[in-house]
């Protein structure tokens, strides 16, 4: 039978291991990566079915600039996007949104890898992957939040007073 191969790129490294140990017992064959620039380099060498992908990988390039990139430019490759932003618009930059053929699982809301598996078959499979959007929940917290109030919680995180986030 044909193992599809898996690139798995995840920063904290117990996390990473316990996910390549899951994916393994699931039947996929699995390249590990660490940073953006290890991914990189794993994806050109191993040419992958399948990424899963941590948003936030530290500085650089992040999960989400990879899986974009790739899904530019094959239409072969999944996608999954794993991750503890439970709503995509906390990232950096305004108005990034997830690819329709990936999927989005928050961290949080996953109790063992095998919503992960079921998530890579179906975006393999490229069968509906609703359930696998955890960024498009409604029931998420903060869903209702517009993007003007994102970007205040934003600034009162970042220890701004009310003078100068008024002053923005």
């Amino acid at each position: 039978m044909y193992k599809r191969h898996v690139v798995l790129v995840e920063d904290e490294a117990f996390l990473r291991s316990l996910l390549a140990e899951y994916l393994e017992q699931a039947n996929f064959l699995v390249t590990t990566a660490a940073t953006a620039a290890d991914a990189r380099r794993a994806i050109k060498s191993v040419d992958p079915d399948a990424v899963v992908l941590d948003i936030d990988l530290g500085p650089g390039p992040n999960g989400l600039d990879i899986g974009e990139a790739l899904l530019a430019h094959s239409a072969d490759i999944a996608v999954v996007y794993l991750t503890a932003l439970s709503d995509v618009r906390f990232l950096d930059q305004v108005g990034r949104k997830i690819h329709p053929r990936a999927a989005y699982l928050n961290k949080t809301r996953i109790s063992d890898g095998s919503v992960l598996v079921e998530a890579l078959e179906s975006v393999l499979q490229e069968k509906d992957i609703s359930a696998y959007r955890h960024d498009k929940d409604g029931e998420r917290p903060l869903a209702n939040l517009s993007l003007t109030q994102i970007q205040i919680l934003k600034m009162v995180a970042e220890g701004k007073t009310n003078q100068q986030i008024a002053d923005l």
